[in-house]
C-alpha cells in the first residue's frame, strides 16, 4: 500500500496562518522584525524608525498557550514603549489589558482588511 501526502496538523495551519499574516504586514511595512526577551513576539514592524505595531499570530487561543501568547505580546508594547498590540487567530476575537497596555484579539479575516 502506497501512502499519499500526510495528515495536516494544527501546526501546519499555524504556520500557514504565521506566514498570511507576514504577507499582509510585508505588503505595508518595509520593516519587520521578531522581538525576544524572555518572552517572544512574532512581528515588530516599523514605519521608519518608529515601531507601527506588534502582531503576534496563533491559529487558536487555548488555555495551553495564553500566557505565552500574551506575555510575549505584553513584553515588546512595554520594551518598545507602545500600548497597544495585536493577536491575529483564525476565528476569536477577545481584549486583554494589562498594566495600561492593550491586545486586541481579531480573527484573520478582520486583520487581512487592515490598513495602516
Amino acid at each position: 500500500m502506497v501512502e499519499f501526502g500526510t495528515v495536516k496538523t494544527s501546526d501546519d495551519l499555524g504556520r500557514k496562518l504565521e506566514n498570511l499574516v507576514f504577507l499582509h504586514l510585508r505588503r505595508h511595512f518595509r520593516s519587520l522584525f521578531y522581538f525576544q526577551e524572555q518572552h517572544e513576539c512574532d512581528f515588530i514592524a516599523f514605519a521608519g524608525s518608529k515601531p507601527k505595531c506588534a502582531v503576534q499570530a496563533c491559529y487558536v487561543l487555548t488555555e495551553d498557550n495564553l500566557d505565552r501568547e500574551l506575555n510575549g505580546g505584553f513584553e515588546a508594547l512595554d520594551f518598545l514603549g507602545m500600548d497597544e498590540g495585536i493577536v491575529v487567530t483564525l476565528n476569536q476575537s477577545d481584549r486583554f489589558t494589562r498594566a495600561g497596555k492593550t491586545l486586541e484579539v481579531l480573527p484573520l479575516h478582520r486583520f487581512l482588511t487592515m490598513v495602516w
